[in-house]
């Protein structure tokens, strides 16, 4: 005689779900992400899901939640921020060392691994910071303001994570010499040939310079020039930026799109995701012109 299936349970589209009413709870609606042939499987998936809700409700036990279910929680919530797109590459990069943890799991021994992994990668203390105090958001915003339905939140206590001393890694800037500019210059291709240009003769940073426009230039009669008055993207600040006659050429190649009522050239789009990898494209030339 077969043995009878445990109520809760639907085969739907191929895999089993959760189906259930569960009084001073509601209805659980949830995939076990096991198939048709797995019934053993999803069946133990819902008991082990039940009895996390009858220990939350009886004696204030929390659910185990994995890192991954709550870094796509930030993700939604945050999808405002201009750097969600960053964010959300960092989230999977550590996915395959933390994404199955249970949040109480995440700390400085579980993250060794990973940072000792990234170390060997000759990545800068600094990026590897970046990553570790992503980690750490979701991990505060479970423990301090993430709550389920039975109005506890989805971690005890954030851990403190150990960052490492950027210094060591850290690069001293230093100036390029006419030698080194010459060269550098030689090996660029045009377009970067005069962003490189313009930003060694304003020491405009890269962002600034991609995203140079013409409506920033500000007439100066008095000296016969113009200046670039550089607004900041976190806060309402400006920064002046020189337009001599030396690098007004470069700039007329940096500035990726212009005004309404501006005349001059514009960029496409195409050409301004270009510039935007500048960063990346330039190293290797930097290295061909024998710089540190």
């Amino acid at each position: 005689m077969a043995r009878a299936k445990m109520p809760g349970l639907q085969l739907r589209g191929g895999i089993w779900w959760i189906w259930k009413q569960i009084d001073g709870y509601g209805r659980i609606r949830q995939s076990t992400g096991y198939g048709k042939d797995e019934y053993e499987k999803a069946e133990h998936f819902l008991i082990k899901r039940l009895n996390e809700i009858r220990d939350a409700q009886r004696f204030g036990i929390r659910p185990e939640r994995v890192f991954r279910v709550a870094a796509a929680k930030f993700l939604m919530e945050q999808r405002h921020l201009s750097t969600i797109g960053d964010i959300a590459t960092t989230f999977k990069q550590v996915d395959p060392w933390i994404g199955h943890l249970p949040l109480k799991s995440v700390h400085d021994g579980t993250l060794a691994p990973l940072v000792a992994d990234w170390r060997t990668r000759e990545l800068s203390n600094r990026t590897i910071n970046i990553v570790l105090s992503r980690v750490r958001r979701v991990l505060r915003l479970a423990a301090m303001k993430w709550r389920d339905e039975n109005n506890l939140t989805w971690l005890e206590t954030p851990p403190l994570l150990t960052t490492l001393n950027e210094r060591e890694t850290q690069r001293v800037p230093y100036p390029l010499t006419w030698d080194q500019q010459r060269l550098l210059l030689a090996e660029l291709p045009d377009y970067l040939h005069k962003m490189a240009l313009y930003k060694v003769n304003t020491g405009c940073r890269e962002q600034e310079v991609c995203l140079l426009r013409w409506d920033y230039e500000v007439e100066v009669p008095e000296l016969s020039t113009s200046v670039f008055l550089i607004r900041s993207r976190t806060n309402s600040t400006s920064r002046v930026a020189c337009s001599s006659q030396r690098v007004r050429p470069a700039a007329s190649s940096s500035c990726s799109c212009s005004s309404l009522n501006s005349s001059r050239p514009s960029a496409s789009r195409s050409r301004q995701s270009v510039l935007a990898r500048s960063a990346r494209v330039i190293r290797p030339h930097l290295r061909a012109a024998g710089t540190p």
